[in-house]
């Protein structure tokens, strides 16, 4: 290797870097959100404790239970760590960025979640509507089926018409499956 002589490449590229991470970073905890980290893989029951039905990635020889297929979503970590964290102070504002694999590809993903005795969809929508605002992004909401969603209080982000993601109130159903007692709000986008 000290033998190699330096040489700049025969080709010129202006490199431009996007980093949504910081920016989505920074206007969540501007917000009062806290960062959590779960993960990449997790265990089925986990996830149709969540409601979700598709398809996964299944590791082929996982080394415990708990860790036998790649996430397709990050709302069953999300739900999970709110049961944890149930008996401290509410509202509870948390947000994650991570990776996920829904048996096409592997994408980056972003979520926020509001938990609270009190939380209504107008105050989960305004954080949405905030977060959009200090991104540039003009976002619409549309009526939409998600398996997590509450009917008539859930429904598609859209950016530029094209979906991005899923917002609204999670199913009475799925927060009792991680025994929380609490109204909870989440907002799932994939970050580009």
């Amino acid at each position: 290797y000290n033998n190699f002589e330096p040489t700049l490449p025969g080709f010129y590229s202006e490199g431009k870097m996007v980093d949504s991470y910081k920016e989505v970073d920074s206007i969540m905890r501007g917000m009062g959100f806290l960062e959590i980290k779960t993960f990449v893989l997790t265990d089925k029951t986990n996830l149709m404790k969540s409601g979700y039905d598709g398809g996964v990635v299944e590791v082929l020889n996982p080394a415990c239970e708990e860790f036998t297929i790649v996430r397709p979503s990050l709302m069953a970590n999300v739900l999970e760590t709110f049961r944890m964290n149930k008996t401290k102070g509410l509202p509870q504002k948390i947000y994650e960025i991570g990776y996920v694999h829904d048996r096409e590809k592997l994408k980056k993903s972003f979520i926020f979640a509001v938990m609270g005795e009190n939380t209504s969809f107008a105050d989960a929508r305004g954080h949405l509507q905030a977060l959009a605002k200090e991104m540039g992004w003009k976002t619409e909401l549309r009526h939409d089926n998600i398996f997590w969603g509450e009917p008539g209080q859930a429904g598609a982000v859209y950016l530029d018409k094209k979906k991005i993601g899923y917002f609204g109130k999670v199913r009475k159903s799925v927060v009792d499956n991680f025994h929380i007692e609490f109204s909870v709000f989440v907002c799932e986008l994939e970050l580009f």
